[in-house]
């Protein structure tokens, strides 16, 4: 599997509540620097989102994701964009995955609130 593959499906496996209960799984996820801001606002340390994933499994309610792309921006790099949908509710997401230790981990991920008449990523 390429850094693409191996970042998409680093992705979608994130989006899976079985995984997302699984704290080893988002470990193994998971660059030992990873941060987030979040849709809200807020910000999300690696502890705090192992500590939060599996309490949220329970009720998580996977979104439908739309005009996903990935693209290796540099060596060992990869950019993850896409908008995830729940009701009329759309979230910009973006993630950056980088290789370490031999895979692909997420180092940083934002979440965007979108306008409901956002036009498409144009690639």
């Amino acid at each position: 599997m390429d850094r693409v593959e191996a970042s998409l499906a680093g992705e979608w496996a994130l989006l899976d509540a079985a995984v997302r209960s699984d704290a080893s799984a988002v470990d193994a996820l998971l660059h030992p620097d990873f941060a987030e801001r979040g849709r809200s606002g807020r910000w999300w340390t690696r502890e705090a989102t192992l500590d939060a994933l599996p309490d949220d499994a329970e009720t998580f309610d996977p979104p439908e994701v739309r005009d996903i792309s990935a693209d290796e921006v540099a060596d060992g790099v990869v950019l993850v964009t896409y908008v995830a949908v729940r009701g009329e509710s759309a979230v910009g997401r973006s993630s950056l995955w980088l290789e370490h230790e031999g895979r692909m981990r997420i180092r940083w991920h934002q979440g965007t609130a979108l306008r409901a008449d956002t036009t498409p990523d144009p690639h």
